[in-house]
């Protein structure tokens, strides 16, 4: 599993999510605005200022935490993904992007993982939870 998931496919398409109308179209569903994306609306209706302490579970390669730092959303993460191969990469592309030191990038498997009682502001999984085997019991 780390393996398949440690493979950079970020260049190429391979999902129908990354289709610029699909993209419009799903913007225009959750935001009312086809240029306005969902990160962005989220930023504007729930994040008024930045999150000081954001987890993220089945990180991959980390472009999620690097955009909601970027546009604002988040101070900080602590994310995670089973993937080793896909957190070296975004250890490498988070210290490129000069965010290494707010975002902390762990090897975990979600299937053994404990969430710290009140230790987050905020808690994202981004298509990740339904890889974890025992969904009930995690969540």
């Amino acid at each position: 599993v780390s393996d398949y998931w440690g493979v950079d496919r970020r260049n190429e398409i391979v999902s129908w999510l990354q289709h610029p109308v699909i993209l419009q179209h799903i913007h225009r569903r959750v935001s009312g605005d086809p240029a306005v994306s969902t990160y962005e609306y989220w930023r504007r209706r729930f994040f008024p200022a930045p999150a000081r302490r954001c987890l993220s579970l089945g990180c991959g390669f980390g472009a999620f935490e690097r955009a909601m730092i970027q546009i604002g959303m988040a101070a900080s993460f602590e994310a995670h993904d089973i993937s080793e191969g896909a957190i070296a990469q975004a250890r490498k592309d988070a210290d490129a992007a000069g965010l290494g030191s707010v975002i902390d990038y762990r090897v975990t498997d979600l299937n053994d993982f404990t969430l710290k009682t009140a230790s987050y502001d905020a808690i994202f999984a981004i298509s990740s939870v339904h890889h974890v085997f025992e969904i009930e019991k995690f969540l």
